[in-house]
């Protein structure tokens, strides 16, 4: 969908892939834009970032630096925290702008996007070999 993929609502073409899947109208392609905007500024560096943390944590785990690996997760955590929220806050103001059946639209790739429960979100995968929660169950003997 339109907000999935590498850079999520910082990839380049985001926005055009909204406008188009919603069929936005130029106040709310303004609030897109400035939205989306507004995103990149805060995670600038955030990709490098992560990068660097990941080939310290390679070096951490080699050497076995349980401290650094402990130090190095948590930097790795915090900057995917402030990936989700900055990315959540851009969401919630384009999802703001939306009428009621283009958040119908969007409900499907939000609920994908953010992981939560709904149409279209990824819920957690059984373990391999079991059962799905509604087959049906074979007989006692």
């Amino acid at each position: 969908m339109w907000l999935d993929g590498p850079g999520g609502i910082a990839n380049p073409r985001a926005e055009q892939r909204l406008t188009q899947a919603l069929n936005l109208n130029a106040a709310q392609q303004s609030t897109a834009h400035t939205a989306i905007e507004e995103a990149k500024v805060i995670l600038k560096g955030a990709a490098q970032q992560e990068r660097d943390l990941r080939t310290q944590l390679g070096a951490a785990v080699k050497t076995g630096d349980e401290a650094g690996i402990e130090r190095i997760s948590q930097n790795l955590a915090a900057l995917h925290q402030q990936r989700t929220s900055t990315e959540a806050k851009a969401l919630a103001k384009i999802y703001g702008s939306l009428t009621a059946d283009q958040k119908t639209l969007m409900d499907r790739a939000l609920n994908r996007s953010l992981g939560s429960p709904g149409a279209g979100a990824r819920g957690p995968r059984p373990p391999r070999g079991a059962q799905p929660p509604n087959a049906p169950q074979a007989a006692q003997q």
